[in-house]
This record gives structure tokens, C-alpha cells and sequence, in this order.
């Protein structure tokens, strides 16, 4: 009657490792098809980056190209300004000018 006992428990054991056995592949299944979702996901971001450095390189192109722009507007009004004082200064009668300012 021992023996039978120790065969009903083997046989139990057996069935245990069994529905263990059958998780455990469950489970690698699972996370087999979580890695390639993951390595999609991964794949898609990445080109995303590529996408975000393109146009970010893209804004500071343009940033610099209105710099550029920005400098020579100043220079430009700078010389013009220059260009009319001159001007003023050569084509004035300065005792008239000297007249007005020193009222």
C-alpha cells in the first residue's frame, strides 16, 4: 500500500512539472513576440530621431540664415545713415546750421 502512495505522488509531480513545463513555453512564447514588438517599436523611434535631427538641423539652418540677414539689415542702415550725414554735412550752409543750433 506504500508503494502505491509513493507512485500516486510521483505521478502528481510528474503532472506539476508537466503544467509547469507548458507555462514556461507559454511564456517564452509571450516574450518572443514582446521582443519583436519591442524591436518594431524600437525601429520606430529611431526613425523618428532621424526625422527630429533632420529638422532640427533644418531650424537651426535657418536661424543662422536669419542672423546673417539681421547683420547685414544693420549694416546696411548703418551705411545709409553714414551716407546721409555726409551728405547733410557737405551740402549745409554751416552758418545757417551753426545759427540753429547755437540759438
Amino acid at each position: 500500500m506504500g508503494d502505491f502512495g509513493r507512485e500516486h505522488d510521483r505521478r502528481l509531480n510528474d503532472f506539476d512539472i508537466a503544467t509547469q513545463l507548458a507555462e514556461l513555453r507559454a511564456d517564452v512564447a509571450d516574450l518572443a513576440a514582446s521582443q519583436v514588438e519591442l524591436a518594431a517599436a524600437q525601429e520606430k523611434l529611431a526613425a523618428s530621431q532621424d526625422a527630429q535631427a533632420k529638422a532640427t538641423a533644418a531650424l537651426v539652418e535657418a536661424w543662422n540664415t536669419g542672423t546673417g540677414l539681421v547683420k547685414f539689415v544693420k549694416w546696411l542702415a548703418s551705411f545709409a545713415g553714414a551716407c546721409a550725414t555726409i551728405w547733410a554735412v557737405t551740402h549745409a550752409d554751416l552758418a545757417t546750421l551753426a545759427k540753429s543750433i547755437f540759438k
